[in-house]
C-alpha cells in the first residue's frame, strides 16, 4: 500500500512540474550528476557530447564518486569533474549528502541531469536547487525531477542517457560514440609494454577475466568461470595467438596464475597499471575477451573488437555496439530485475554458467575473419 502511495504521489507531482517548469533559452552552467560505476558513467559520455554540441559555450560540470571520476578524465566536452566519496550515497550517509547538496547548490546551475534512476537521487536533485532537473522516470520514481525520461523498455543505456539530452533540445544522435581520450604518455606506455613483452598488436588477444566490482558492488554473477576463460586462452594459444591478461579491479589479481597456468606463454599487465594505461593496452590488441563489466566498455570506446560474456544481464542494454563485437548469451527475462537491479532469482544467478568455451570460441573467430 505505501509503495502505491508512493507511486501515484510521485505521478502527479511529475506531471503538474513539467507544465510549471519550463527549459529557459539560455543555459549558462548545467550539471551532470551520477553516484558512479565506471562503465555506466562512460556510456553517459555521448549524452555530454550531445550536451556540449546543442550548449557550446555552456559550462558543463560533471559530478561522480571518487572511483568512477578518472573514466571522464581528458574528456574535452567538460569544463570540470568534481569527485565525491563514494560512500556518499552507498552507505546512506545523510550528513555527507546534505554536505554535498549545497556544495552544488551554491554553483547555481541552470539545469541538472540526474542519471540514477532511484527516487531518492531525484529527491537529491531537488535539494541541490537547481530549477530543471531532467532524470528517469522508473514506475512514479521520477518525482523529484522537472522533466523525466520513462524508463523500463529494453533499449540500450547509451540510448536513455540520449533522450535526457534530447529533453534539453539536442540533436539526434545517430552512432553514439564512448569518450576515452587517451594521453600520448598512454599510448607511448602501450606501445613501450607491447615491445618489451614482444607481442605484436596483430596476433595477440586481450583476455578480462575479473572487473564487475565498483564501490559498494560485487557482481559476481556477471563473471564468468575462470576456468572457462583459461579454457579459451589455452584454446587460442594452441592456435598461435598470443595472450595479454587484462584487469584492474580490487581482487583481479587472484586471476592471473590460474590463466597463466592453462596459458603459460601469456603476458600478464593484471592489477599493475592505471585505467588509461590499461586501455592503451587494450587498444593495441587485435581482441579483447571480457565480462560484461568496465573493460568491455573501456575497449570499445578505444575502438578495439570485442566478445562479451553475459548472463544476469541483457545485451541489448550494454553490450557494445557495431559489427565489430560480439556477445555470447543464454537470453532469459531479466527486464524487471535490472530496472530496479535485483538479481537474486536462481534462474539470473546461474545463467552464466550455460555459456561454454566453444560459444566464446565461435564467436572469436567470427570477429577474427572480419
Amino acid at each position: 500500500m505505501i509503495k502505491q502511495m508512493v507511486v501515484r504521489v510521485g505521478r502527479l507531482t511529475q506531471r503538474s512540474a513539467a507544465r510549471r517548469v519550463l527549459i529557459p533559452k539560455v543555459i549558462r552552467k548545467i550539471c551532470v550528476f551520477k553516484i558512479g560505476a565506471m562503465g555506466d558513467v562512460l556510456m553517459s559520455t555521448p549524452m555530454v557530447h550531445a550536451l556540449r554540441q546543442r550548449f557550446p559555450r555552456a559550462r558543463i560540470d560533471y559530478w561522480t564518486g571518487q572511483a568512477a571520476a578518472p573514466v571522464l578524465r581528458n574528456n574535452h566536452d567538460l569544463n570540470a569533474v568534481v569527485a565525491f566519496p563514494d560512500e556518499t550515497f552507498l552507505r546512506k550517509r545523510m550528513g555527507m549528502a546534505l554536505v554535498l547538496a549545497r556544495r552544488i547548490a551554491a554553483q547555481r546551475y541552470d539545469m541538472m541531469f540526474v542519471l540514477d534512476k532511484h527516487w531518492s537521487l531525484g529527491v537529491f536533485g531537488r535539494l541541490c536547487r537547481i530549477p530543471v532537473r531532467i532524470g528517469f522516470d522508473r514506475e512514479g520514481e521520477g518525482f523529484g525531477n522537472t522533466h523525466n525520461v520513462r524508463y523500463l523498455p529494453v533499449r540500450h543505456e547509451m540510448d536513455y542517457y540520449l533522450d535526457l539530452a534530447y529533453l534539453a533540445g539536442a540533436r539526434k544522435v545517430v552512432q553514439p560514440k564512448l569518450e576515452l581520450p587517451l594521453a600520448q604518455q598512454d599510448a607511448q606506455f602501450a606501445q613501450s609494454f607491447f615491445k618489451q613483452h614482444k607481442l605484436n598488436p596483430r596476433k595477440t588477444i586481450g583476455i578480462a577475466s575479473g572487473g564487475a566490482k565498483n564501490p559498494g558492488q560485487d557482481m559476481a554473477i556477471r563473471r564468468w568461470p575462470l576456468e572457462r576463460f583459461a579454457a579459451v586462452a589455452k584454446a587460442l594459444e594452441g592456435e598461435g595467438w598470443q595472450v595479454l591478461l587484462l584487469g584492474r579491479s580490487p581482487g583481479d589479481d587472484f586471476t592471473a596464475q590460474p590463466m597463466l597456468s592453462a596459458a603459460p606463454n601469456a603476458v600478464s599487465a593484471i592489477g599493475a597499471y592505471a585505467l588509461h594505461q590499461s586501455a592503451a593496452l587494450m587498444k593495441l590488441c587485435r581482441l579483447v575477451i571480457c565480462n560484461d563489466s568496465g573493460p568491455m566498455h573501456f575497449a570499445a570506446a578505444v575502438g578495439t573488437p570485442t566478445v562479451s560474456v553475459f548472463g544476469a544481464t541483457d545485451p541489448n542494454r550494454k553490450a557494445p555496439r557495431g559489427a565489430r563485437h560480439r556477445w555470447v548469451w543464454n537470453p532469459v527475462d531479466c527486464v524487471r530485475a535490472e530496472v530496479f537491479a535485483q538479481y537474486n532469482k536462481p534462474h539470473l544467478i546461474n545463467n552464466i554458467l550455460k555459456v561454454q568455451p566453444q560459444h566464446v570460441l565461435k564467436a572469436v573467430h567470427e570477429v577474427l575473419k572480419r
